[in-house]
């Protein structure tokens, strides 16, 4: 059985605060499972996963969903922004960011003092849109696949 080394991951850090953009808690698994096997179908959680804590998601002008994510917990302790999914014809326009933003303040709203989120090194648009919420990097590392 042959591994794939990977080695272009980065993590990145924040010390939750209050942000300013709304957000709209989502709890309908059916609901977010449909979006994200249709527009990000290899997001690492889904629905059903143990270490979801809560869903967020954005909505644009029409009310559509236009953004997901999850704040999960792993058994380290450490609190993840996990699933981050953008409507496949609503990127590009901070809908992703925005979603981040309020999962941020709804973190600190429920006490969590810090967050962390895993990206690729290659997604320089995430990357910056973390960056500006406040995410910031802590340190990069490899992985393996089958």
């Amino acid at each position: 059985v042959g591994f794939t080394f990977h080695d272009n991951w980065e993590t990145h850090a924040i010390e939750v605060t209050s942000q300013s953009y709304a957000i709209e808690p989502i709890d309908d698994d059916n609901v977010i499972l449909e979006f994200l096997n249709t527009h990000a179908p290899t997001s690492s959680a889904k629905p059903g996963n143990p270490e979801i804590q809560f869903w967020g998601c954005v909505r644009n002008d029409e009310g559509e969903i236009a953004a997901i994510a999850a704040i999960t917990q792993w058994e380290s302790g450490e609190y993840m922004l996990s699933s981050v999914a953008t409507h496949t014809n609503m990127r590009g326009q901070g809908f992703a960011q925005k979603v981040c933003a309020g999962l941020v303040g709804l973190s600190y709203d429920r006490g969590i003092e810090r967050l962390h989120l895993v990206v690729l090194s290659s997604n320089a648009a995430a990357i910056k849109a973390y960056s500006r919420i406040g995410f910031h990097l802590i340190g990069k590392f490899a992985s393996y696949s089958k």
